[in-house]
């Protein structure tokens, strides 16, 4: 074990609320509210919460014909509990989003508070929208005194999670460990759907987070041997390790990872052929260079493999979870559960 290592798994999927009209945004704060008092926050963060996903809706409604959907989780940043939400329209999109943050500014006639006051409410709030493309909206809720406490993250990241349609529970899983001088991010995908597929990916993403001193390929031979009373799992690995600019990943099976920089093009990385915990066909690393305002993008095979940025202009330089929200958006396929986990260093 590292000692001093941050971990964070993602186990939890996101609920789906789809906002076609106002009276859905009701039973959007509903079901937030039912989040929160499981988590058992204090009522002012529930109180937040509850505004964010009011205004979420009523935005989905007043600026956009089709309306969207609001994504919301319990998320954890060290230890700390919190709710995220990711509001994703196909709306006009804005020509300048920075503007419409200030308040009393709207191109609905409103009273132009949305944006602003979802920020204000926000420990963390991130933006991205374009003429013609549409919005994604990042918000996280914590404690906010216990919050300000913690020190600034170096790294963003984020993603999107969701079981497959008819399911209860997502059988895929991710993982991140912060140590000292590196970084390490495991997405894993069971076998099938439903109990069996998340009780390997659950497994794996154990496994993984226990293990914070071995490198990516010795990592995934000890995972193999974890699965092997499981369906066994597709998963990769990747290990960053920013100082020597060098990105080093392990792929076994369809877990598609990629390395986005602004202006440039997309680097793909490469996965062997296999199933952890069954049929381990081979482990080979490869490297790849971590320079120039990088973002990593792993994701499960529940997204189109061929999904490209091109037509987002700006969004390979927005926060990860920005860039999870659009994916899903325009790629899911909607027959298999679905992770999208992102990482990039933060802007300072």
């Amino acid at each position: 074990m590292d000692v001093g290592a941050e971990l964070l798994a993602g186990l939890l999927p996101h609920r789906v609320h789809r906002i076609t009209e106002t009276s859905q945004t009701g039973s959007l704060r509903r079901e937030v509210a039912e989040l929160t008092r499981a988590l058992g926050v204090s009522d002012e963060t529930a109180g937040r919460a509850a505004l964010v996903a009011t205004e979420c809706g009523t935005n989905l409604v007043k600026h956009t014909d089709q309306g969207g959907e609001v994504l919301f989780r319990q998320i954890s940043l060290d230890g700390l509990a919190g709710i995220e939400f990711l509001c994703i329209d196909r709306g006009p999109g804005m020509a300048q989003p920075a503007r419409m943050l200030e308040d009393g500014v709207s191109t609905a006639g409103s009273p132009g508070t949305g944006l602003g006051a979802i920020r204000r409410l926000s420990e963390e709030f991130a933006l991205y929208s374009a003429p013609g493309v549409g919005t994604a909206v990042l918000s996280r809720i914590y404690n906010r005194q216990s919050f300000e406490r913690m020190r600034p993250p170096a790294f963003e990241w984020g993603g999107v999670g969701l079981s497959k349609p008819g399911e209860d529970v997502c059988g895929d899983g991710w993982g991140m460990i912060f140590a000292k001088d590196r970084i390490l991010v495991l997405v894993a995908d069971g076998l099938g759907h439903g109990p069996g597929a998340s009780a390997a990916a659950h497994e794996a993403v154990r496994a993984f987070l226990e293990r914070t001193d071995l490198g990516p390929e010795a990592l995934v031979h000890k995972l193999h041997a974890r699965l092997r009373p499981t369906r066994g799992a597709a998963l990769a690995i990747a290990e960053i390790r920013p100082q020597a600019r060098v990105l080093t990943y392990v792929g076994v099976g369809n877990i598609f990872g990629r390395i986005l920089r602004p202006a440039e093009k997309t680097l793909n990385l490469v996965s062997m052929n296999g199933t952890l915990g069954y049929g381990l066909v081979k482990v080979q690393s490869f490297q790849y260079p971590w320079e120039g305002n990088p973002t990593l993008v792993m994701n499960s095979d529940g997204l189109l493999s061929n999904w490209d940025l091109g037509a987002y202009p700006g969004l390979e330089g927005r926060h990860p979870a920005l860039v999870a929200a659009m994916a899903y958006r325009d790629n899911n396929r909607g027959t298999d559960d679905l992770t999208i986990v992102g990482l990039r260093p933060a802007k300072r």
